[in-house]
This record gives C-alpha cells, sequence and structure tokens, in this order.
C-alpha cells in the first residue's frame, strides 16, 4: 500500500477522552519486569508512538534515569499537556510517517500503548494493511538488541476469530450511524476503530520480522452479554506483546 496514507483524526472533543494515562499501576507493576530485565541496568531511547500527554514517558523516565524518550502524536491539544524534561522529546507527528521523520536515527524501545488500532482509513482492508506498514515502519527504526512494546484491547470471535474486529470496525467508522453508536458508548464514533485478535497481532508482527518474546494477557474486559452476542465476542481484554526482531 501507499505507505504516505493518513489515518483518521479523531476530533477535539474525541481526543480530549484521551488526555488520560490508559496504563493502570497494577498493570506497569505487572509489566515493569520485563522492561528492567532489557533496560533496566542500560542507557536507552525509546519512542513513545501516540504518546499523547507524556504521562507514560513520564513513568518510564522517572523509572529509568539512563532513558531518553521521544513521544510522538498527531494531536497538538495533547501533546501542549507534556510536563517539560531535559530527557523528554516531543514530535508533531503521525505514526505513519515515523521513519520518514527520523530517517537514519535508531531507538532502543518502540512503543505503541493503545495506539494501533486507531490506525483507521477508509476500508478495513486498507487499514489493516496501514497498521501492518505501521509496526513494519518500527522494526527498521529498531537498534541491535532493540524491542517493540505493544498494548492492545483484544476482541477474539466465538467462532470465527475475525468477526468483532470487522463489525466493530463498519460500526465505529461509518459516519451515517455516527449518532447512535456514539450514544451506545464507542468515543470513536464516526472515525473508527480496528481492534484485532491475540493472534491476529501475533501474525503482523511475524509479517514484519518479529516474533513475540512475551505475551501477557492483562485483565478481561467485559462488555456486557448483549454486546457480547451482537457482536460476537468469544474473549474481550487487554494484552502485551513483547516483539523482538528476527535474526536473519
Amino acid at each position: 500500500m501507499n505507505e504516505n496514507v493518513a489515518a483518521r483524526m479523531l476530533d477535539e472533543d474525541q481526543l480530549r477522552t484521551f488526555n488520560t494515562e490508559q496504563i493502570c499501576a497494577a498493570e506497569w507493576t505487572t509489566l515493569k519486569p520485563i522492561f528492567d530485565a532489557q533496560f533496566g541496568r542500560r542507557e536507552f531511547s525509546f519512542v513513545d508512538v501516540g504518546g499523547g500527554n507524556g504521562s507514560f514517558a513520564d513513568m518510564l523516565l522517572a523509572a529509568y534515569p539512563a532513558a531518553r524518550g521521544v513521544v510522538l502524536d498527531p494531536a497538538e491539544i495533547l501533546l501542549r499537556e507534556n510536563k517539560p524534561d531535559p530527557r523528554k522529546e516531543l514530535k508533531l507527528a503521525r505514526a505513519e510517517s515515523m521513519d520518514e521523520l527520523f530517517g537514519e536515527r535508531k531507538f532502543d524501545l518502540i512503543l505503541f500503548n493503545w495506539i494501533l488500532h486507531h490506525l483507521v482509513i477508509g476500508s478495513y482492508a486498507k487499514t489493516i494493511a496501514l497498521q501492518r506498514t505501521v509496526i513494519a515502519k518500527a522494526r527498521r527504526l529498531l537498534n541491535p538488541g532493540g524491542a517493540v512494546s505493544v498494548l492492545e484491547n483484544l476482541y477474539e470471535g466465538t467462532v470465527v476469530d475475525g468477526v468483532p474486529s470487522r463489525l466493530i470496525f463498519e460500526l465505529t467508522s461509518s459516519r451515517l450511524l455516527k449518532p447512535l453508536v456514539r450514544r451506545l458508548g464507542a468515543n470513536t464514533a464516526g472515525c473508527g476503530v480496528c481492534f484485532r485478535s491475540r493472534q491476529a497481532w501475533h501474525e503482523d508482527a511475524e509479517r514484519a520480522g518479529l516474533r513475540v518474546d512475551k505475551f501477557v494477557q492483562l485483565t478481561p474486559k467485559p462488555i456486557g452479554l448483549v454486546k457480547e452476542l451482537l457482536l460476537h465476542v468469544g474473549f474481550a481484554g487487554h494484552g502485551f506483546f513483547w516483539l523482538e526482531p528476527v535474526q536473519p
């Protein structure tokens, strides 16, 4: 696909709902040992893609005094919320353009915290292609020994794995259905969201030359029996993937 295609942007009211830290203290306690094992005793650089107000970047900088990071986000209203830090750099840019943005610059860690499902364009197939493209770009930005960290909502089907993903995409991306879908609680109504399953993200990582070194299934996310039945959801929850490059 054309790598310069831009994902849809949420409007300002929708963006304000994301002016928060999505990773709770309990989740960070669970995940921190994985970060410690690779980066706890050395200098490292990271990019928090879609890092918004910088709260997770601030957590990393506080936990690892030798770290330096970049918060990359296309929403100026969120970047303005960042606390100044001499070890933190802000970039007003889209995930889709990150390898062009950084050129030959490389990093030890690329983070996608609940951002890949927001990379939505005109159709389901094109949206998945864009997600795959961005993961591949992250792989190209890694230093030797680097890693890609992915936190995502996981939706898996009762019979066919990809059915909830497709249904949720079609409902939330429809501008015609925006008023109805918004009343049902979807803050991405009219723009769209593309959740995937554990297996789908696993396969996309492999396509990009990455392997799933570690996977942690976090707290399930009940969505209610009616929604589960209508969307054919067998499992809904959070998942963490620690991806490392496949060696040639």
